[in-house]
């Protein structure tokens, strides 16, 4: 079985019409998997970045300043990164789960 997550994506790009029920059950538990190790990096990029923040904001006048450079920074750019991440992931779970519901439909002959 498939447990990298790029690797079950980019395949759920090109053949989700082809997947068997199993398949479309199986990736659905591995990415809901991956969605809670992403959430704990977020909380951990979530953490750095306002070490940075807090760093920055006391060389400056404003928070609003502050605000501008501590989004320049690489912690930012993980949490941003890790946010659309963990957005586009439960995504993909929640489809996957719709389109477990319609092979189970399609299967007693009801869609």
């Amino acid at each position: 079985m498939i447990t990298d997550t790029k690797t079950i994506i980019t395949l759920l790009q090109s053949k989700i019409g082809e997947l068997t029920p199993r398949q479309v059950s199986d990736f659905t538990v591995v990415l809901s998997i991956s969605y809670g190790n992403l959430g704990q990096e977020l909380a951990e990029a979530d953490m750095a970045y306002a070490k940075v923040w807090l760093d920055i904001k006391e060389g400056c006048d404003t928070v609003a300043e502050a605000e501008m450079r501590a989004k320049a920074t690489p912690e930012y750019l993980k949490k941003k990164k890790l946010e659309y991440a963990t957005k586009g992931l439960l995504q993909t779970i929640q489809a996957l789960k719709k389109r477990q519901n319609v092979l189970a439909d399609e299967a007693r002959g009801q869609y």
